[in-house]
């Protein structure tokens, strides 16, 4: 009866071995999730091969940020960029983009907004304020131009399909065609059709006359550094 009841004992210590996880090296335990974007709860089936859990290695770290599909044009790897943790605004990080998503996602079911998912490399790594999972901005610098004219994003028509963009002449707007440069948010580079100084609408003045009347103009703008947000 006691060997019995010793084998059971050992069964049941052997059970609750199984049960443990013995990590390779000390560290930060981070949860992975599941494909629903869900953590590891307690109560979870473990299939097996499925990951439950990781230590990350902190002494190199990357940034993931979401660019508007509308703001990602000239992104490529390679492009500097700063990072800035929410918690630590004022000490602003140096990176440079190391992969850009090949094709812009939701991040969100249901979401009619698309993002291209970015891979920044941060030039240093500060353990003592930088952990997994920590949010941050992130500003990429797509040109560093001088000499340019910007003009608002709406500003842009589309006129037989060329762009164009509706500059005064007199007591009047009429279509000019431009060439388009780098874009940011907002703002886009024109190269040619314009020149500092020109006055233009900020829609066709002739579909929207009877909406907002004979004005509704800008100015373009001079010298300026065009950067992406992330």
């Amino acid at each position: 009866a006691r060997r019995a009841a010793d084998l059971q004992v050992q069964q049941a210590d052997d059970g609750l071995s199984a049960l443990e996880i013995t990590a390779p090296h000390d560290g930060m335990v981070m949860l992975e999730r599941d494909w629903r974007g869900n953590p590891t709860r307690v109560g979870d089936t473990a299939w097996p091969g499925r990951p439950i859990a990781k230590i990350p290695d902190l002494s190199e770290m990357e940034a993931e940020v979401y660019v508007l599909e509308a703001d990602a044009g000239g992104l490529a790897a390679g492009q500097a960029a700063t990072v800035r943790i929410e918690a630590h605004p004022d000490r602003p990080i140096a990176a440079t983009v190391k992969s850009v998503a090949p094709i812009a996602q939701q991040r969100g079911r249901g979401a009619p907004v698309q993002y291209f998912r970015v891979v920044l490399q941060l030039d240093h790594t500060e353990e003592e304020i930088m952990k997994p999972g920590a949010r941050v901005s992130g500003e990429i610098l797509l040109a560093d131009l001088d000499d340019v004219l910007t003009v608002p994003r709406q500003a842009i028509g589309n006129k037989e399909g060329s762009p164009v963009v509706w500059r005064k002449l007199n007591d009047s707007f009429e279509a000019v065609e431009v060439e388009l440069g780098t874009a940011a948010a907002g703002r886009v580079v024109v190269t040619s059709g314009l020149e500092a100084g020109d006055i233009i609408a900020l829609r066709d003045p002739a579909q929207h006359a009877k909406e907002d009347g004979p004005d509704g103009a800008t100015q373009t703008s001079g010298p300026g550094l065009l950067g992406g947000m992330g």
